[in-house]
């Protein structure tokens, strides 16, 4: 999630610019063992280990909007982490973990949120290997840390960003602008239910529990058919999909006559007047699969509970991202900015207002 306890907004992770100035060049020793190294818009990196076997690795920051609760909050931070590891199609196996905590944190608060942390890791059958735990000056949430995942597999299993190619179908699960709107609803909630009723806006806060793309990734790298997996997150699908494009140097087209957006989701994007496509939202998963093979993955993505649609493919061209619909083609261009920062503005402006009536 984008915003501090307090509201305020925060640049989030660094943009292509910075990347290609910054990041890139400064990449240490590039080493022989490294097959996949610092790419902007990949979500890991990948080490071979020798005999056919690899550890591919992410990290994130621990996010922890207490706004949710701890809980539920240490939940989404987790699956954060770890989803940006899973999306290689390797299961997440070791997770190191930095806890830089304020020194107003109560012993039983720091207990909610690292217990959680072990109870997901041990639902997954990963190990927590190392770490770090302090109370610090100037530490405060909800940035209270840092991790890193790891997955440890085969070779043959790891779906490199960059994989798809031209002919391949694109699919999305549970639908875009959903973190956005769960974090309007739970952060400002009596906007919410003025924009969008009660039942409405309590159909919005009970999706946190799909802020996560762990499973629908698990469940992906099963079919031989995919090809590459990328979360949205940051700017949302737009952004996504223009990182896709990039990584893999092809066209996307985009149907955009696909229901990409959850009904309640869309209506509160509307009331807010967002793009719903430039919102945050992870737990949503952007998956590529060789042609004739999307049936299959919607199949077997239902049969575990996992929504997901065929929402467009990859065509010939030099990576730019187009949506088509109504006999027309337009480029969707990459967000400079997110949604959600505008979203919680706007609800915040909503009930100020209706403090003052």
């Amino acid at each position: 999630m984008q915003v501090t306890e307090g509201g305020a907004r925060r640049a989030g992770k660094a943009g292509r610019d910075f990347f290609d100035r910054h990041i890139s060049p400064f990449s240490g020793k590039l080493r022989e063992d490294v097959l996949l190294g610092p790419k902007y818009g990949a979500d890991f990196g990948v080490v071979s280990l020798g005999g056919g076997r690899v550890m591919a690795v992410s990290t994130d920051p621990i996010w922890v909007d207490r706004i949710y609760g701890l809980k539920r909050a240490a939940w989404f931070a987790f699956h954060t982490i770890t989803g940006d590891v899973a999306v290689s199609g390797l299961r997440p196996t070791h997770i190191a973990v930095d806890w830089n905590l304020p020194h107003s944190t109560k012993p039983s608060e720091a207990a909610q949120m690292l217990s959680v942390f072990h109870a997901e890791a041990e639902k997954l059958g990963m190990s927590i290997i190392a770490g770090h735990t302090g109370h610090y000056e100037g530490a405060s949430f909800p940035a209270v840390g840092g991790a890193t995942a790891f997955a440890v597999g085969r070779g043959e299993d790891v779906r490199l960003p960059g994989s798809a190619r031209p002919g391949d179908e694109v699919l999305m699960t549970k639908g875009a602008a959903i973190e956005t709107a769960v974090a309007v609803c739970y952060r400002h909630p009596r906007a919410a239910r003025t924009l969008i009723g009660r039942s409405a806006a309590s159909a919005v806060r009970s999706m946190f529990g799909s802020l996560s793309v762990v499973d629908d990734a698990l469940v992906a790298s099963s079919l031989r058919s995919v090809s590459s997996m990328h979360d949205v997150s940051e700017r949302g699908l737009a952004a996504a999909l223009n990182e896709m494009a990039e990584l893999c140097g092809h066209d996307i087209v985009m149907d955009g006559t696909s229901p990409v957006v959850p009904v309640p989701v869309k209506r509160l994007c509307s009331a807010l007047s967002l793009d719903p496509l430039s919102c945050s939202s992870s737990g949503s998963l952007l998956v590529t699969v060789r042609s004739g093979s999307s049936d299959a993955l919607i199949r077997t993505l239902s049969s575990k509970g996992i929504e997901a649609w065929r929402i467009g493919r990859i065509g010939k061209g030099d990576g730019g991202v187009f949506i088509t619909g109504a006999g027309k083609r337009k480029r969707l261009d990459e967000p400079r900015s997110d949604g959600l920062v505008k979203g919680l503005e706007a609800a915040a402006k909503l009930e100020m207002e209706m403090d003052a009536a």
